[in-house]
C-alpha cells in the first residue's frame, strides 16, 4: 500500500512539462497510461514476492548444518532475525526424507524464538538421507530457512542394526556385574554412541559450566552432587556423591536395571586376575577389548571418536574432595589405562551401562566327572562329561585343561585324543570365580 500511494501522489501530482513538445494532451495521455502500466506491473510483482515466505525482508529463517550425526540421531536448528518491532508464535525444525519438508512432516518447535533453537533428531533410521529445515511462525503464515541435508550413520563407525536392544555379557566377574555389549545411543559394540555431561541424561552439542544441568553457570556454583560449601552455589550442600536414578543415563536411557558404573566396577573389569586388556580394532574400529579369563565372553570399547587414540567413560561418582569433578575410566593406546582419573562434569562422554542381577549370585560348589583315571591307548578318544552343582548355579560353565598336550589333546566340549606316551592331568574349572575345579589323571601306555 505504501508504494501505491507513493505512485499515486505521483499521478496526483503531475503537471505537464512547459515545453512545447507536451503541449499536446493525447500524446500526454500516452505517456501517462504507459508509465501507469509499468506502475501496475511493478506492484504485481511486489505482491507475488510478498507471499513467498522462503524470503521475506521482515523474517528472514537460517537452517543450521546438522551435527553430531550418529545412526539414530542429529543435532539441527536454526535462528531467525525479524524487522524490530515485530514477533513470532514459534520457532523450530521439520524434517523427513523428501526435499524442502513443512510442518506437514515430523518437526520440533519452542515459543522462545528470541534466540536460537537447537535440538536433537531422534528415532531415525540408520545410513538414510534426510532433509531438514528450521522454520518461524508468524500469525498463520509459516516461514522456512534453506533446506540442509544429512545422512545417518551405517555400520561403520558409528553403531549399527536396526533397533538398539540392551544386550550384556557375563564375564565370571566375582561380583555378578553384566556389561552392556555397546554404548548408550549406539547399536553395536564399535559404535561410539552418544556423549553426556556426568549427571545428565540427554547428549547435547555444547558442553561448559554455562549449559551443564547441575550448576549455575560455575563450577563454584553446584546446585546438586555437592558436599563441600565451597563449590555449592551460595554454600549449597546436599552431600550427595552418586548419581541417582533420575540423573543416570543408563538408567534414564534403557531402564530401572541399568546403571552407570561405579569406580568398583571398572577396577574389577580391568582386574588382570579376572581379564585381559588388548588395544586393537573391532570392525574397523580402535578400542580396547576386555577378554574373561574365566570363560571365552569378551566385550570391546570403542574409542571416543574417529581419529582419536583414547576412550573416555563416566563413572557414577563425583570426587569427594574436587565436587566439580568425577571419576572416569580412561584407556590409551600405548599406556592402556590411567585407573584413577577425574574429569569436569560438564564434559562430554561416552555411558557403558552395567547391571547386576537382584540377590547374591549361586556359585559353583562342586564338580563331579563322568572319570576321575583313565587309561587310552595312542590314538584313542573318549569324552569325559562334567556335572556342575548346584544345578541353579549362575554360570555353570566350564574351561577345560590338560597338563600336557604332547600327551592328551583335548577340546573345550572335555573331548580327549590320546596323542601321545605319558601321563596327564586333566583339569575341569569352573568360570564363575568361584575356583572349583575336578581332576582326571590320564596315561597314556606305551606297549
Amino acid at each position: 500500500m505504501l508504494l501505491f500511494s507513493q505512485y499515486y501522489g505521483f499521478f496526483l501530482n503531475f503537471e505537464p512539462f512547459k515545453d512545447s513538445t507536451f503541449q499536446n494532451l493525447s500524446y500526454m495521455n500516452k505517456v501517462m497510461k504507459a508509465i501507469a502500466a509499468i506502475m501496475l506491473t511493478t506492484l504485481t510483482v511486489f505482491f507475488i514476492a510478498g507471499c513467498n515466505k522462503d524470503e521475506n525482508n521482515d523474517v528472514h529463517v537460517t537452517t543450521y548444518t546438522p551435527q553430531d550425526i550418529t545412526q539414530t540421531s542429529a543435532v539441527c536448528g536454526g535462528e531467525v532475525i525479524l524487522t524490530e518491532g515485530l514477533s513470532l508464535n514459534e520457532l523450530g525444525v521439520c524434517w523427513s526424507e523428501s526435499s524442502n519438508p513443512t510442518v506437514g512432516d515430523a518437526h520440533l518447535s519452542t515459543t522462545n524464538w528470541s534466540k536460537p533453537y537447537v535440538c536433537t533428531l531422534t528415532g531415525l533410521e540408520p545410513g538414510t538421507s534426510y532433509h531438514v529445515r528450521a522454520y518461524a511462525l508468524r500469525g498463520s503464515d509459516y516461514y522456512y530457512g534453506e533446506d540442509k541435508s544429512f545422512t545417518t550413520e551405517g555400520n561403520n563407525g558409528g553403531g549399527g542394526g536396526d533397533v538398539a536392544v540392551p544386550e550384556y555379557v557375563d564375564l565370571g566377574l566375582p561380583s555378578g556385574t553384566l556389561w552392556a555389549t555397546f554404548n548408550i545411543g549406539a547399536n553395536t559394540p564399535e559404535g561410539y554412541g552418544d556423549y553426556f555431561a556426568w549427571g545428565e541424561t540427554e547428549p547435547k552439542t555444547t558442553y561448559n559450566w554455562r549449559t551443564y544441568k547441575w550448576c549455575n553457570g560455575h563450577e563454584d556454583l553446584l546446585t546438586k552432587y555437592c558436599i563441600s560449601p565451597s563449590y555449592g552455589d551460595n554454600g549449597f550442600t546436599d552431600n550427595l556423591t552418586v548419581l541417582q536414578p533420575d540423573d543416570d543415563a543408563a538408567t534414564a536411557n534403557w531402564g530401572s536395571e541399568w546403571q552407570t558404573p561405579d569406580m568398583n566396577q571398572w577396577w574389577e573389569l580391568i582386574n588382570a586376575g579376572y581379564t585381559t586388556l588388548e588395544w586393537t580394532k573391532y570392525n574397523g574400529v580402535k578400542g580396547l577389548q576386555v577378554k574373561s579369563n574365566s570363560n571365552s565372553q569378551s566385550i570391546f570399547f570403542p574409542i571416543s571418536q574417529e581419529g582419536f587414540e583414547f576412550g573416555s567413560y563416566w563413572s557414577s561418582a563425583i570426587d569427594d574432595f574436587d565436587n566439580d569433578l568425577a571419576f572416569r575410566f580412561f584407556f590409551y593406546k600405548d599406556e592402556l589405562i590411567y585407573s584413577d582419573d577425574r574429569d569436569n562434569r560438564y564434559n562430554g562422554h561416552q555411558v557403558r551401562p552395567v547391571r547386576v542381577e537382584k540377590g547374591a549370585p549361586i556359585l559353583v560348589e562342586s564338580i563331579e566327572l563322568s572319570a576321575t583315571s583313565l587309561i587310552l591307548d595312542r590314538g584313542k578318544t573318549v569324552q569325559l562329561t562334567a556335572t556342575v552343582l548346584p544345578a541353579d548355579a549362575r554360570q555353570p560353565a566350564v574351561r577345560w585343561h590338560s597338563s600336557d598336550t604332547k600327551v592328551v589333546n583335548l577340546d573345550q566340549s572335555g573331548k580327549l585324543t590320546a596323542v601321545g606316551f605319558g601321563k596327564s592331568t586333566i583339569t575341569c574349572s569352573a568360570t564363575d570365580g568361584s575356583g572349583v575345579k575336578a581332576t582326571c589323571q590320564v596315561t597314556v601306555p606305551n606297549l
